[in-house]
């Protein structure tokens, strides 16, 4: 009975657990630099940023896929860290960098 216990547990699924992340993206919005802070948590499935619009915080559900991120309007890619945003009404799609930023914290 133990033995079944034991191959049992050997072969329950598991994943893994990715620490979220947290980036710090620069956009060319028309000739003026959008910069925004975005944090990613992958095992959550969301992502969460400062609306440049009215500098809320906004929590949005994200596509994680192997190659990009996709939440709102944004894609990021896994890869280049390269960030986009899809056009929206009249306004175009722009587009920019992130860099991956490393919080230390005292609790």
């Amino acid at each position: 009975m133990i033995r079944y216990i034991v191959v049992a547990a050997a072969l329950w699924p598991s994943s893994a657990i990715a620490k979220p992340i947290t980036l710090k993206c620069e956009l060319d919005d028309r000739g003026s630099p959008l910069v925004m802070d975005v944090a990613l948590d992958e095992d959550a499935g969301t992502a969460s940023y400062i609306s440049a619009r009215n500098n809320m915080p906004v929590k949005r559900s994200a596509i994680f896929l192997p190659s990009t991120v996709s939440f709102a309007a944004f894609t990021i890619d896994r890869t280049s860290l390269a960030i986009t945003r899809e056009p929206i009404s009249d306004i175009p799609s722009i587009s920019g960098t992130c860099s991956v930023v490393e919080i230390k914290r005292a609790f």
